[in-house]
């Protein structure tokens, strides 16, 4: 419209609508009907949509997922967390507000709970890296592994200590340090004192 009116289009910028469709112009500058020379440049303002949107029901899903779902509707979280819940339901959302259904603006915050009851560490001394990263991760932890070549080589490759110990309360995904054997029938032998230290 504006070619055929021998005028050329000048800076374009969005704006929510409730009225107007996506892409459809909302308004311009100058005004339409306003008297400007050939070739003028008019700016337009073009509607980028709703200006509202129904809140999705993110419960239940974990905190990154419900985070991931509200940003996709042009929403923002913001988490908090509680431990009055079941421990099968930690990382999990438990409430939301405002509820699933309403119709907020765009770019509304979504407040989200999630639970995070305690866990107990459990004990992964003496088992093999492999099954006491399982046994961590199982339980909801993660998990940083070092090694060290202080202490016998009938244990390579077994866990000889770990951080925090077994027994101790942690958030949910709270990281567990475990240190694996790495010695070999070649490393110095250990003494006696050194061996049960180890063990």
């Amino acid at each position: 419209m504006l070619r055929r009116a021998s005028l050329k289009v000048g800076g374009q910028t969005q704006q929510c609508s409730d009225t107007v469709g996506p892409g459809r112009v909302i308004a311009s500058m100058p005004p339409a009907n306003t008297q400007v020379r050939t070739r003028s440049a008019v700016n337009l303002v073009e509607s980028s949509g709703s200006c509202h949107v129904v809140v999705p029901d993110v419960t239940g899903q974990t905190q990154s997922g419900a985070t991931a779902t509200l940003q996709e509707q042009g929403l923002t979280a913001s988490s908090a967390t509680t431990t009055a819940c079941d421990a099968s339901s930690n990382g999990t959302v438990l409430s939301q507000q405002p509820q699933a259904g309403q119709s907020v603006l765009t770019g509304s915050t979504v407040n989200i709970t999630v639970c995070n009851t305690p866990v107990i560490v459990p004990l992964v001394i003496r088992k093999t890296q492999d099954l006491a990263t399982t046994t961590l991760q199982d339980a909801g932890l993660t998990v940083n592994v070092m090694s060290t070549s202080q202490c016998d080589a009938s244990l390579y490759g077994i866990v000889v200590s770990q951080s925090p110990s077994a027994g101790t309360p942690v958030p949910n995904g709270s990281p567990v340090t475990i240190t694996v054997c790495a010695a070999s029938s070649q490393s110095p032998a250990l003494s006696k004192s050194e061996r049960g230290a180890a063990s």
